[in-house]
């Protein structure tokens, strides 16, 4: 997952993690840079406060370990309101779902009918392929987890009916979440990758196991659909490779390909067609995005495994009716 993040005054980065905060930015800008801020990182979120905004102060840091992304978030002291709204969630291409720990601060979570008040210590998921509002009251300070819908769903079949639970961080197998994301966030400049990735596949099956144990939800999915969310994953994570073959998806989830295509065909789909749509589909939605705007078209599909410009709009005018060129300017 690749969030994008604004440039400019208040961003820094370090080799494992990116610190975005309010510190150097003057006064009467700071929420709107705030709201900036929020926007990407949550996908869409669209913020507002609710009250006057005197003395506003914001810090994110933000980490990728393996298909998840970590954001430690501390805000203080405006209450605001964050709303993810249909429209928004339309434009949005990667469905996720997002798990936030409270260290400190209230704040209230609400979506499917479900209401969520989280304090110091507990925690809520939303999912955020729907309508969602989250209230902060004042001072907070989170840990959000963004984990794909195919790897959380891999754990937890039942995810979806979990959403605005409040969970209470300091019983059973929730009580070992806050200690292990912390340490992960702590250690986002001096772990190695690998341990990275394996302190994130850890939270994900706590969290699923937790949100199991509260909401009676089934946990485990049968050995063919983990393996299909698998492959799916590491499809996402190689896009840019114009080697990826149903051969290379076989051996990096240890299955023959035989047996790959047999799963994808289930799906009424193969392997290779899988790729080149999903391909696609990201074409589609970064030639549309205006932060991309600086790279042209090859650049886009060179990112995204071409070997060959003219076969890439080749295809993607076989699938959306129009060349790359033309669908980049066709909302301008």
């Amino acid at each position: 997952m690749t969030l994008n993040i604004p440039a400019g005054a208040g961003a820094a980065q370090s080799p494992g993690s990116v610190l975005l905060t309010t510190d150097s930015v003057d006064g009467r800008d700071r929420f709107d840079f705030w709201r900036e801020v929020v926007c990407r990182l949550y996908l869409g979120m669209e913020v507002r406060p609710l009250a006057t905004v005197d003395h506003f102060s914001g810090r994110v840091t933000t980490m990728t370990a393996g298909a998840v992304q970590l954001t430690r978030v501390r805000a203080r002291p405006t209450p605001h309101v964050g709303a993810r709204a249909r429209a928004t969630i339309a434009r949005d291409d990667a469905p996720y779902f997002l798990i936030g720990v409270t260290l400190a601060g209230t704040g209230t979570l609400v979506q499917d009918d479900r209401t969520a008040v989280v304090r110091a210590g507990d925690f809520a998921m939303y999912d955020s392929t729907r309508p969602c509002v989250l209230q902060v009251e004042g001072d907070l300070e989170m840990l959000t987890l963004h984990i794909p819908h195919m790897t959380m769903l891999a754990v937890l079949p039942g995810a979806s009916a979990a959403t605005a639970t409040a969970i209470n961080g300091r019983d059973g197998s929730a009580a070992l979440i806050h200690p292990l994301l912390k340490n992960l966030s702590a250690t986002a400049d001096t772990a190695s990758p690998v341990v990275q990735r394996h302190y994130a596949t850890a939270a994900v099956e706590l969290i699923a196991a937790s949100l199991a144990e509260i909401a009676s939800l089934p946990t485990g999915a049968p050995l063919r659909t983990a393996t299909l969310a698998r492959a799916q994953q590491y499809i996402e994570q190689n896009l840019w490779d114009p080697d990826l073959s149903p051969a290379a998806v076989a051996r990096a989830v240890f299955v023959s390909p035989r047996h790959l295509q047999a799963l994808f065909h289930e799906q009424q789909t193969s392997v290779a067609r899988y790729v080149m749509k999903r391909r696609l589909d990201r074409a589609h939605h970064d030639l549309a995005d205006p932060r991309l705007a600086h790279l042209s078209v090859a650049d886009i599909a060179t990112q995204l495994g071409f070997r060959r410009p003219s076969h890439f709009a080749y295809v993607f005018r076989m699938r959306f009716g129009l060349s790359p060129r033309e669908h980049r300017y066709s909302g301008r």
